[in-house]
């Protein structure tokens, strides 16, 4: 597991890795304001990804784990993945349909056109990864996600530094490189899809189990989005109620700590489905399996976090242009909301297992609102710092909440709730302080 770990958040890593070598190369090249864009693109593609999904991000392990037939199991992967790609033209050609409704009320200082229908175009092709991703973790193929990933970030750069380099298209090539590179990885993904499965299945047989697949998933869009909401609505807030520089500051702040984010959505993936698994196979998740787990991970990404913290200016002030050398103070709340994200992962696992998916999405939703709130009062109050600070106490109440949660419901393991507040309030304390 330690080994496949290891690679999958390399993997993972590397398109990251990518974006943040590249930064000099942004920040050389775009002021802030155009920085500012290529972040709301993003922010909104994210938001976008989890409708064209349909909720499968979230339930696919669970069923997969549910399905006892291997057969069975392949034929649910593949009829998620062509049913997905079928969902994802329908919601394209509908928001291309209604482009001169929806662009104005999602952009207020960028011009939605053309970013509108490239945002479409972008989150089209991405979600060709959904269902592919998951099952290299499940069918455990380290080695495959490693190396797309790799040919990923290979193609990525060819196009950023063609468009943006070569071409001078400025904002607008580094957008329309991020959708090439998507449409080539499409390709590369439905080619191994194909060479999985070979799409030999009678698509139809299975089409009322799927159904039902379909109807466990669907709360789960309202648990992303509202978790989601947590990583975009800041940006979002700032490009309606502040400026464009500013939020290209606050954008930049962000894509360095999503270094972290990163490598806890790596560890994550590589480990929630072994927790599944030993859940599936004795019934009950064993003590000092889940112990190290929980306790591991908030370790790794509490000290990480804290040297990131220290080394922000410095490599601020190497990577970025005189425009961008400002305070980033604000950093150290999407920090600590980063170690309260990795403790609310293994937290909610009781909720998963028992498919209490109407009741995370319920607890999600409401921190999620909560945050907006905060979000518009704080930005008024303390400028944009106060969405890094209303994102913290977002997320530290979103994990009472589950913490309150999962007391309901047994799977063998009872979670030190006082040991894990002491090693979580430890790594917030030092990040304020220092």
């Amino acid at each position: 597991m330690i080994k496949n770990t290891i690679i999958y958040t390399v993997g993972a890593m590397i398109p990251k890795f990518l974006v943040f070598m590249l930064l000099p190369l942004y920040t050389n090249y775009l002021v802030p304001n155009e920085y500012a864009i290529v972040s709301t693109i993003t922010a909104y593609n994210s938001l976008l990804i989890i409708l064209f999904g349909l909720g499968f991000q979230s339930s696919t392990v669970r069923i997969y784990y549910g399905i006892e037939s291997k057969l069975d199991k392949n034929k649910f992967l593949i009829q998620t993945f062509l049913f997905l790609i079928i969902v994802g033209i329908l919601f394209s050609l509908i928001l291309f349909f209604l482009k001169d409704f929806f662009g104005p009320v999602i952009f207020k200082n960028i011009s939605f056109d053309p970013y509108f229908e490239m945002l479409i175009i972008f989150t089209f092709f991405s979600s060709f990864q959904i269902i592919p991703f998951i099952a290299m973790r499940l069918k455990e193929q380290p080695f495959q996600f490693l190396f797309y990933n790799l040919f990923y970030s290979l193609v990525y750069l060819i196009f950023n530094v063609y468009f943006l380099v070569i071409q001078q298209q400025g904002v607008y090539g580094i957008i329309k490189g991020i959708i090439c590179s998507n449409i080539v990885a499409a390709v590369f993904l439905f080619i191994y899809m194909y060479k999985q499965f070979a799409f030999k299945f009678n698509l139809i047989s299975n089409w009322k189990a799927h159904l039902g697949y379909v109807k466990f998933s669907l709360p789960f869009i309202f648990h992303m989005l509202a978790w989601s909401i947590f990583s975009v609505s800041d940006r979002i807030v700032i490009e309606r109620y502040d400026s464009l520089y500013n939020l290209g500051i606050y954008s930049l702040g962000t894509q360095l700590v999503s270094t972290v984010m990163i490598i806890i959505n790596s560890l994550n993936a590589a480990i929630n489905p072994r927790i599944f698994k030993e859940y599936s196979s004795k019934k009950f998740i064993p003590e000092k399996f889940m112990n190290k787990i929980l306790f591991g991970s908030i370790f790794i990404i509490g000290t990480i976090s804290v040297g990131l913290d220290q080394l922000i200016h410095p490599i601020i002030k190497i990577i970025g242009s005189d425009s961008y050398q400002v305070n980033y103070s604000f950093v150290k709340y999407l920090l600590i909301g980063a170690i309260l994200h990795t403790a609310y992962i293994y937290l909610a696992v009781p909720l998963f297992i028992h498919k209490k998916s109407v009741l995370i999405s319920t607890i999600t939703i409401s921190t999620a609102a909560m945050n907006i709130v905060l979000n518009l009062f704080l930005i008024h109050k303390v400028g944009f710092h106060g969405v890094a600070i209303a994102t913290m106490i977002s997320k530290a109440t979103l994990v009472l909440l589950i913490a309150m949660a999962i007391r309901k419901y047994d799977v063998g393991y009872k979670f030190p709730f006082r040991k894990l507040i002491v090693l979580t309030l430890f790594f917030g304390l030092v990040l304020l302080v220092l």
